[in-house]
């Protein structure tokens, strides 16, 4: 997936038990993408596409290549390597890959953060153990993706576990998974779950790395992960990979307005280019009056995926925040970006 603000051009596929799902193309176009060129080798290919079937095109052009690694009988990796150039854009631009691995009957899928990826393990079986990554650079979100259930209002499905309807995975919703991430992990609102990593904020002509891997065991997965590491750095090292960290990008707050009462907080996504170090991000959000009302801190390393800082609207003292436009500086290194939220209750 590619995106750009409120649109997002991808190649999800549209018609599943004969249902619109997961695309609002016209009929009998299942991608956004158009080929232009490709070349197939056995163990690897490259192809080059753009995205003018699209409802809303960004005028992106992509060259992308696939490299598939074995390591013996118990693992093996994939390096999907993409490079975009985007036309006259509105927003921040950003990659993804969704991926709906359906290796056993249920599963679950969570961020590790000793494996610094995005871990799918099957529950009715010892595996295989897959995961879903970027390389060199972390992703920016990191969100599992509940499938056959009405949570987030993708799917709905049948007392039996038959799925009877799709309710369509659409373009705004991509972009807010893609921007906002999701969850840490699964749980057990559904069976069936797929992931999805993005990346941002890119500028035109660089190029995203994403790894998939799997192995036979957790220690066979950890040797793909390492090995494929170790394979984008020799072999698809990004033309960004050296840039120094920076570029903070500050996102609408979301919701807004928003009411403390009602139990959901307000988020403050951001995007931050990171380097090989941590760096430390800190929100602060003022009154009008430019009192300090709220407060908080977290280092941000280099393999995480970013976490929106949010706020439940209530008080050190225990107390909801009044009513009225308040402002917020979110910084992070030596950069910083402000903005202003209403609270409504």
């Amino acid at each position: 997936l590619f995106a750009s603000g409120d649109r997002v051009s991808d190649a999800a596929y549209v018609d599943v038990q004969q249902q619109s799902a997961l695309k609002s193309n016209p009929i009998g176009s299942d991608t956004d993408w158009r080929e232009i060129g490709i070349s197939i080798q056995p163990s690897s290919a490259a192809v080059s596409y753009s995205d003018d079937r699209a409802l809303q095109p960004l005028g992106a052009t992509v060259l992308q290549s696939v490299d598939l690694v074995s390591l013996g009988d118990s693992a093996a990796f994939v390096a999907l390597s993409a490079s975009v150039r985007f036309g006259a854009t509105q927003g921040t631009p950003l990659a993804g890959l969704f991926v709906d691995w359906d290796v056993g009957e249920s599963e679950t899928v969570a961020w590790d953060d000793e494996l610094g990826a995005s871990v799918m393990a099957p529950v009715d079986s010892p595996g295989p153990y897959m995961a879903l990554t970027t390389a060199p650079r972390a992703p920016t979100t990191h969100a599992p993706v509940p499938l056959g259930t009405p949570q987030n209002g993708f799917y709905t499905a049948s007392a039996n576990g038959v799925l009877a309807r799709l309710e369509g995975f659409t373009d705004a919703e991509k972009g807010r998974l893609l921007a906002l991430g999701g969850a840490s992990a699964s749980d057990g609102s559904a069976s069936d779950w797929a992931q999805m990593v993005g990346v941002g904020p890119l500028q035109t002509g660089d190029t995203v790395v994403f790894v998939l891997a799997a192995g036979g065991t957790r220690d066979a997965l950890r040797v793909a992960l390492d090995s494929a590491r170790a394979f984008v750095e020799q072999n698809r090292l990004p033309a960004t990979a050296g840039r120094a960290a920076g570029r903070l990008e500050v996102l609408p707050p979301y919701p807004n307005p928003f009411d403390p009462l009602a139990g959901v907080g307000v988020s403050f996504p951001f995007l931050f280019e990171r380097g090989s170090e941590s760096v430390n991000a800190r929100l602060e959000i003022y009154t009008i009056d430019g009192w300090l009302v709220h407060s908080e801190s977290r280092a941000l390393a280099p393999d995480q995926p970013l976490q929106p800082f949010s706020w439940s609207g209530v008080l050190e003292s225990g107390e909801a925040a009044a009513s009225g436009v308040y402002g917020f500086v979110l910084r992070v290194g030596n950069e910083a970006k402000t903005g202003k939220f209403v609270l409504l209750k």
